[in-house]
């Protein structure tokens, strides 16, 4: 298994792992506490970055500090999966990388993966990411494997869901994300005859046919993301069909507000994920 240190910073340490499947060969940073002991097992958060599943990697600066966070305030591991990008890599691509970064940290027979808590395994991420993981752990419980999925941690999730919903249509210049920019990441990822994918449970996570078997959910919005209604959307839905879900909105919050750190409802934000996971069984700090 080729890796390379990435380093330590706030008393986090990274390592960019490279694993396979199917003859494919896939990216993965690794974030954990520096002061862990050998062996010492923490839950894993399988993290997916955002980028209107065009854009992004490991690498960006963004994710990386979200990453450490997540590991800093919550004692968790993070592998940050590098997935395959449209349109080179169009649906489902990323959702296979996902998928078997999961099945990868589940199997934990690498040196690399000795603090993974196999038991505690959980999917996260960032907008695209946000979709990714929600889809995933539906593919998950299509293989009869949702038990592998202890919650889910949602940052401003794209549904693609039809009807468009109301904040996306209303989304002015001044706001981080457009829905010409919306629509345009969903050409790429979905192709040009899209418009027969909308009702699929693997790219709108509202159809999946067996909801009633996700995890608990946790959701971040803010009123001022285009996505804000479609997290309302997936909160009634999952509701419904009894999930333990978690819908934390913030006023005037943008598409990606996690990563303004100098927000003071940020650091709220982040207090509220770690509420979530402690309920779950899923935080260590020590």
């Amino acid at each position: 298994m080729p890796t390379a240190e990435v380093g330590t910073k706030e008393g986090v340490t990274s390592v960019d792992v490279k694993t396979t499947y199917e003859e494919h060969e896939l990216d993965c940073r690794i974030y954990k506490p520096d002061n862990l002991e050998e062996n010492e097992k923490r839950p894993t958060m399988i993290w997916s970055f955002g980028g209107g599943f065009v854009f992004g990697s490991t690498n960006s600066p963004e994710e990386d500090v979200t990453c450490r966070e997540l590991v800093k305030r919550n004692g968790i591991v993070v592998i940050s999966v590098n997935y395959r990008l449209a349109p080179e890599h169009p649906h489902p691509a990323a959702i296979d990388d996902v998928c078997n970064a999961l099945l990868w940290a589940k199997n934990g027979d690498s040196e690399e993966l000795q603090n993974v808590d196999t038991e505690k395994l959980f999917l996260g991420g960032y907008s695209a990411g946000a979709n990714l993981s929600l889809v995933s752990t539906q593919e998950m419980i299509k293989d009869d494997k949702e038990e592998l999925v202890k919650a889910i941690v949602c940052f401003f999730p794209p549904l693609m869901h039809k009807p468009t919903v109301e904040s996306r249509k209303k989304s002015p210049k001044a706001w981080t994300l457009t829905k010409k920019q919306l629509d345009f990441f969903e050409y790429c990822y979905l192709g040009k005859e899209r418009d027969d994918k909308y009702e699929r449970e693997d790219v709108n996570p509202t159809k999946a046919k067996t909801m009633e078997k996700y995890p608990p959910t946790f959701i971040l919005t803010g009123t001022r993301d285009p996505l804000y209604d479609e997290s309302f959307v997936l909160k009634k839905k999952m509701e419904n069909d009894g999930v333990k879900v978690v819908l934390k909105s913030y006023k005037n919050g943008v598409h990606g507000f996690h990563q303004y750190h100098y927000l003071p409802y940020t650091k709220k934000a982040y207090e509220e994920i770690t509420d979530f996971l402690k309920s779950n069984d899923l935080y260590a700090k020590k």
